[in-house]
């Protein structure tokens, strides 16, 4: 080998196998490898922030799609007018607090860390910069990414006393429903590789 390290040396050394697909070139060019988020115990994990995170941008989506209030004002930030519905807080005059999160219904979600997911369920990935005009920039780094198809298993709680129905188990699975088709409509669309 060039780096005149022996198979067993190199074996001794290496923790986790993954398939590279295309994110190294044949040239082997250097680039950083960003790990996937690990556990204590060095298990791969997709923490409940992130899933939080994920429904939360398929369920303000989804609110937005269903608002048909025209008179909508421009400068009202989406949180205070899609989430921020509780009356937990109350500003200095006694009225609801829409500017603070306290108020946020999403508060009545709460989602777990996902069991481990294994090894043999990473590749590593390129990062990209795409363009609409269908140029890109591949930049010097690569991650440690779940497969596509593999499933994650977390667990997810809804606090009715919190959510007094206003979100529920079909509304949510109805949401993420939608996410596929809106992200391809809005986000997707003006890119020519990713349209075609």
């Amino acid at each position: 080998s060039v780096c005149k390290i022996s198979k067993a040396d190199l074996d001794a050394m290496t923790k986790v196998r993954i398939n590279a697909a295309d994110a190294l070139d044949d040239r082997h060019t250097l680039k950083e490898i960003h790990r996937f988020v690990r556990n204590g115990r060095g298990e791969v994990y997709v923490p409940g922030s992130s899933i939080k995170g994920a429904l939360r941008m398929a369920l303000l989506k989804a609110r937005i799609l269903d608002d048909t209030d025209s008179g909508t004002d421009i400068r009202e930030e989406f949180d205070e007018k899609y989430f921020h519905t509780l009356q937990l807080k109350k500003d200095k005059y006694g009225q609801q607090d829409r500017k603070n999160a306290v108020n946020s219904i999403m508060q009545g979600i709460r989602i777990s860390d996902s069991a481990p997911i294994a090894d043999k369920n990473l590749c590593l990935t390129t990062k990209i910069d795409e363009f609409t005009d269908g140029s890109y920039n591949k930049i010097k780094l690569c991650r440690e990414s779940i497969k596509p198809g593999v499933e994650i298993r977390c667990s997810l709680t809804l606090d009715q006393s919190v959510l007094q129905g206003k979100l529920t188990r079909e509304s949510i699975e109805q949401a993420i429903g939608r996410a596929p088709a809106s992200y391809q409509e809005t986000v997707l669309k003006p890119y020519k590789q990713a349209s075609n």
